[in-house]
């Protein structure tokens, strides 16, 4: 029993010493090799950690399995593909001008933009939590059983498509602001600030649940469909003239009647 309690624990240590950290410290090109500490490739195994010290233009298609950490000031630009089944982390800039697609999980503590041909996927398995800036001049598609958690500063300019479970929970002064089109065909929960504005559709397809938490604000100067059922317990605004709000499904009033302005 001893010498197999011995090969255990000598394969711990030997899984331990095969993790390795890259650090990529000069700005250029993700394949320029003497920008890094030890060039990872462009398949990042799991347990690996890859470290961005420096401005980085992704012009390779690159697979993380292990860790992807941008630091704080660092700007990250995707021009090709980049596939992440273990964990995205950005407290820098993201410039997404491709395809980004999440198999694992993803959080965005600095500032995020989807450029016009940026597409960011949050498919079935993954979470995507935006705790600072996040602007969509894009697309973000979610899929089914994916998590999206939107607690910073949102915009939407361009095209939004959400199959999965959606929680916007943001302090005071963060909001949601949509100046284009929301397709949510899953259950949205609003703990934060909606600003849906006068060129914009926000639409809550049927078999779905919009839940509008206490202490938030919905203000809308374009149109918001509600094929869903709607669960309103704080404050929703429309102007008159420009504002629609069209529900074809229930809608439950907790606290008062919603203000019309």
């Amino acid at each position: 029993m001893k010498p197999f309690f011995t090969f255990l624990f000598l394969l711990f240590c030997s899984t331990l010493s095969h993790s390795a950290t890259y650090t990529y410290s000069t700005a250029g090109n993700w394949t320029t090799t003497a920008n890094w500490s030890v060039y990872p490739g462009t398949s990042i195994a799991s347990g690996d950690t890859v470290i961005i010290n420096s401005d980085l233009n992704l012009n390779a298609s690159v697979t993380i399995h292990g860790t992807l950490m941008i630091n704080p000031t660092i700007k990250f630009t995707n021009d090709w593909i980049l596939n992440v089944q273990g964990q995205l982390i950005n407290n820098g800039e993201m410039i997404n001008d491709s395809q980004l697609t999440l198999f694992g999980d993803g959080t965005n503590n600095g500032e995020w933009t989807n450029l016009e041909d940026g597409t960011l996927i949050v498919t079935n398995t993954s979470e995507f939590k935006t705790i600072g800036d996040f602007i969509n001049n894009g697309s973000v598609i979610g899929y089914f059983n994916g998590h999206i958690r939107i607690e910073g500063n949102f915009t939407n300019n361009s095209s939004m498509t959400i199959n999965s479970t959606v929680e916007i929970k943001q302090n005071e002064t963060s909001k949601f602001t949509n100046t284009d089109f929301c397709q949510y065909n899953a259950s949205l929960r609003l703990e934060g600030n909606l600003i849906n504005t006068e060129t914009a559709s926000f639409n809550i397809n049927s078999g779905t649940q919009f839940i509008v938490a206490n202490n938030s604000s919905i203000s809308n100067l374009g149109t918001i469909n509600m094929d869903g059922n709607c669960d309103l317990s704080s404050q929703l605004q429309s102007n008159s003239t420009l504002g629609h709000f069209i529900v074809e499904g229930v809608l439950q009033v907790k606290n008062s009647i919603p203000e019309i302005l």
